[in-house]
């Protein structure tokens, strides 16, 4: 029963985290892939084309208030399908399969924690790689595609599954995994820091009142500490990832591998360029995985 129950919890948690976080993972995938600088398209950069740059956002706010203009409301809630079908399938594949290595430990200790998410990070990846990919792609459209200098390629996606089927078809099974070394080298040490770290504010709590279950702010609070230490830790490596799987939308592709992303990012934009989107990612982190983290625990106590 507790097997099946932790498969459960982590599918509800993920749909509701989705569901609050969605509009600021937008804003963030937009920040942290703008460069400043105009795409190149056969070795000709794109101003001389009388291209726009696509330096188009100053900060979060001016993110939020331009894609609501010029794309709606519903633009931040671009890319929707791919993570909440996939993020229902990724978190029940995470909280099943990190409770259930965790129990092989014998043991419910911080250590234990932080190697069964570790694991289940790893894990998760073979998922979470893909969906991530068509998510990004669809959360970029609509920022100036049509234009003649971003016909390489491009697509206009109807979804998040026509994403993935239109990248499959121009590259195979290679293209839709695009990005997955920098998607276990993020999640990896983030889930080990996030189950670890949530024990450990659980534990802080459950050593003010040892006879009694944690509340609904007590969890909600080691939830999101936990969430955003993970995102302060992480989001440097994020952002590379997701300029890779971003890589081609609007023109040439510029990187061939994490490594290279990482030098020509840090030689066109400096070391500043890790920090890009930081500040949406981390107002979303708190309330995502307090959520996630709260309805997943609440769904196996509940039958418990």
């Amino acid at each position: 029963m507790y097997k099946t129950l932790d498969f459960v919890g982590g599918c509800f948690g993920g749909i509701a985290g989705v569901v609050v976080g969605h509009p600021l993972d937008t804003i963030k995938v937009r920040l942290q892939t703008q460069s400043g600088r105009p795409p190149v398209v056969n070795g000709v950069r794109a101003m001389k084309l009388g291209a726009v740059p696509t330096h188009a956002y100053r900060s979060t706010w001016h993110c939020l208030t331009s894609i609501v203009k010029s794309e709606g409301f519903f633009g931040l809630y671009k890319g929707l399908a791919s993570p909440i079908a996939g993020q229902a399938f990724l978190n029940t594949i995470l909280f099943g399969v990190q409770a259930n290595l965790q129990r092989q430990f014998n043991i419910d200790s911080v250590f234990s924690h932080y190697m069964s998410g570790a694991a289940a990070g790893a894990v998760q990846c073979v998922v979470a790689s893909p969906v991530e990919l068509a998510k990004v792609r669809v959360q970029l459209q609509g920022q100036g595609e049509s234009h003649c200098y971003y016909k390489t390629r491009s697509h206009t996606y109807n979804g998040s599954i026509n994403c993935i089927y239109k990248i499959y078809i121009d590259d195979g099974i290679k293209g839709c995994y695009r990005g997955m070394n920098s998607t276990l080298i993020r999640d990896v040490p983030g889930f080990a820091i996030y189950f670890g770290l949530d024990k450990s504010v659980c534990n802080y709590f459950q050593s003010r009142h040892p006879q009694n279950e944690l509340n609904w702010l007590e969890l909600i609070v080691s939830g999101g500490i936990a969430g955003t230490m993970t995102w302060v830790v992480t989001h440097p490596i994020d952002v590379i990832k997701t300029r890779i799987q971003a890589d081609g939308v609007k023109g040439t592709p510029l990187y061939h591998g994490t490594i290279d992303c990482i030098r020509k990012s840090i030689k066109a934009e400096g070391y500043r360029v890790f920090l890009k989107g930081i500040k949406a990612n981390l107002l979303r982190a708190f309330p995502v995985n307090a959520t996630i983290l709260t309805v997943k625990k609440c769904v196996v106590g509940y039958f418990d």
